[in-house]
């Protein structure tokens, strides 16, 4: 069955913060502070929509952290939980690019979305 309304976002704190958490050091272990973020995103369809399906329960984690998100659909609504916690460590240099790619994983599944189909 091919859906009527496709929505997709990648969340913009995660998708502006991401990227800078990172380093491009490569002579030197790294410091990394930490973050934690919380996050909920609420959408509701018209009437003339039925919530079909919502993308993929995210449960992700390494020795970096964790990132988990979960989607409830209720009637017309779809409801977005985010959680990530990537707690302060110190990054050798040899887990540098282990590190940075945990990362660039956490940004790429960052995408929200949901389909829906006209009601009949």
């Amino acid at each position: 069955t091919s859906a009527d309304l496709l929505y997709s976002l990648e969340p913009a704190w995660l998708d502006q913060q991401l990227p800078s958490l990172g380093s491009g050091n490569q002579h030197h272990g790294y410091e990394f502070p930490g973050v934690r973020y919380s996050g909920r995103a609420f959408f509701t369809v018209a009437d003339i929509w039925e919530v079909q399906g919502t993308g993929p329960r995210i449960e992700f984690e390494s020795e970096y952290g964790k990132m988990l998100r979960t989607y409830e659909t209720r009637d017309r609504r779809v409801i977005v939980r985010t959680e990530v916690e990537l707690p302060r460590t110190f990054v050798p240099l040899d887990e540098l690019e282990q590190f940075n790619r945990f990362l660039d994983i956490l940004l790429t599944e960052n995408r929200i979305s949901f389909r829906a189909n006209l009601n009949q």
